[in-house]
């Protein structure tokens, strides 16, 4: 929207259409000489070209984000966190959570019927659906889309009519739903030159090997069509200049803010900070195959002789939760039965001591190459809890990565014994969160070695069988406890989710997941 501006006394006053401008008019050219308009009139169209040039692209969404999509397609997921964020807008599932009330809600699916008591799941697909190519949803490319993810429903979905599939299990399956609901199973094929193509509201362009992935608004999107005319997505930028960017201007939105600029951001008029309670978790994994760390005990040491409530403070800059447990609070209330690891830096030592003796060797811990939602400083952070743990009388060899295809080839194989790592959840799902992490049913995270339990295994996969949500979470807390027990890992914190953007910006949809609906977005800036 154009402004019109006018100068009384050396200030500058905005004027509102109709009896002002009238006013000025009048006072420039009746009141004041001509040369003085003609002095006036150039000082009006300095200002007005002082103004940032309306392009072809004025209309697109620039966003910092701090990591980089190593493969784009959902069925191939290595870093949820970067690929979700650009996947989200591309492709869609047969369900999704409601923004509003995290309820599960038809989507590319229209509805669904549960026969033999959870048995069978058949959906009803949504028509007039289109793939960024132009081509139709059909049931056969639902069936190819989830066959195609590695272990999963290989065969038990099958297609039982031009927009219905149907999926069988030999049990009860209460929990598929929110399965469904993860980017991971959205519904998507590829042209032929491997560019994914999805049904959502933007299509992706070619890559041309470049840190920036563009996304085109999709005219055919079936449903209400996005106000943006596209996304540029800034990869790998540095967290300070994407900061400065954004007060530029250069930038629109910065995906993950760094927790200790919150203060800064929100005195920043030109800037709005987002706060999320975020479905993250941060934490340490241990390598229980080597010596030392295969017994529980030295574990716990290691777990009792951090100070958490500083990390949070130091670390987190007080925008965290503290680990009651492993599961992050947004998803599920404390679990009563379950008492946090104390601070007690004596008995940390004392323990340590008991088995350290004889055991001449270092322990390598592998860094994160970039800040993450579950650790905002890597540097700062490992800093801090290789301090605590060096004084319990261990040493520690800290190993950085550049990259996070670097940082994947060295904690897929054996050769460490802590990862600096963390979650963030794609679903709301309990379910999702444990099997993952644990490799239940086949599933496969990136870190190579794993602790293994067969009483929490056979916990979680009981709890699929359960259609009531109270015996469900019965079983979740009951696993959580044999971990707190277990202690297989050094948790740390469930760390806020920051992003900023700027004012005249609308209609962003930041979720607990890392989901970023763009659909609504719209950028007004003048």
């Amino acid at each position: 929207m154009l402004r019109l501006w006018g100068f009384s006394t050396g200030r500058l006053h905005h004027l509102k259409p109709g009896k002002d401008r009238m006013y000025f008019f009048e006072r420039v050219t009746g009141i004041r000489s001509l040369y003085k308009a003609f002095l006036l009139g150039a000082v009006f169209t300095s200002i007005f070209l002082s103004f940032p040039a309306r392009g072809a692209e004025d209309n697109w969404l620039h966003i910092s984000i701090a990591g980089k999509p190593t493969t784009l397609y959902p069925w191939n997921l290595d870093d949820v966190y970067a690929t979700m964020i650009v996947q989200s807008n591309i492709v869609e599932g047969l369900v999704k959570y409601d923004e509003k009330d995290m309820v599960i809600k038809p989507h590319l699916a229209v509805d669904w019927e549960v026969e033999e008591a959870g048995r069978e799941w058949i959906f009803n697909l949504r028509e007039g659906v289109m793939f960024h190519d132009g081509s139709p949803l059909t049931a056969d490319d639902v069936v190819e889309s989830i066959r195609r993810i590695s272990n999963f429903f290989k065969d038990e979905i099958e297609k039982t009519g031009p927009l219905q599939v149907r999926f069988r299990f030999p049990g009860k399956t209460a929990g598929l739903l929110k399965t469904l609901s993860k980017v991971y199973f959205a519904i998507a094929k590829e042209d032929e030159d491997g560019t994914v193509l999805g049904t959502g509201p933007f299509s992706l362009e070619k890559r041309n090997g470049s840190n920036k992935i563009r996304l085109n608004r999709f005219s055919s999107y079936w449903g209400e069509k996005p106000r943006l005319d596209g996304v540029t997505f800034h990869c790998l930028m540095d967290i300070e200049e994407s900061v400065q960017s954004l007060r530029e201007g250069k930038i629109d939105v910065v995906y993950m803010i760094p927790l200790s600029l919150a203060a800064e951001i929100e005195a920043d008029g030109q800037l709005i900070l987002s706060r999320l309670q975020g479905a993250t978790f941060s934490y340490l994994h241990i390598n229980t195959r080597k010596s030392l760390l295969d017994i529980k005990e030295f574990r716990y040491a290691l777990n009792i002789a951090l100070d958490r409530e500083r990390i949070i403070e130091s670390i987190f800059h007080g925008q965290a939760d503290r680990c009651r447990g492993i599961l992050p609070p947004v998803i599920c209330k404390h679990n009563k039965q379950v008492e946090e690891y104390p601070y007690d830096p004596d008995r940390a030592r004392q323990i340590v001591q008991k088995y350290l003796p004889g055991q001449e060797r270092k322990f390598k811990m592998i860094g994160l190459p970039f800040p993450r939602p579950y650790c905002p400083d890597p540097a700062a952070l490992a800093k801090m809890v290789i301090g605590y743990l060096e004084r319990t009388g261990i040493e520690i060899e800290y190993v950085t990565t550049q990259s996070w295809e670097e940082w994947l080839d060295i904690v897929g194989g054996d050769d460490y014994d802590f990862v600096m790592a963390g979650w963030v959840l794609d679903s709301m799902s309990p379910d999702d969160f444990f099997s993952d992490i644990f490799y239940i049913n086949g599933n496969q995270w990136t870190i190579g070695t794993r602790w293994e339990n067969a009483d929490f295994t056979s916990l979680i996969l009981e709890a699929r069988t359960k259609v009531s949500v109270r015996k469900q979470w019965e079983l979740y807390h009951r696993a959580e406890e044999i971990i707190i027990d277990e202690c297989p890992w050094i948790i740390l914190a469930h760390p806020h989710r920051l992003s900023a953007y700027r004012k005249g910006i609308s209609g962003l949809k930041f979720s607990p997941t890392t989901e970023f609906g763009l659909r609504e977005g719209n950028k007004d800036i003048w």
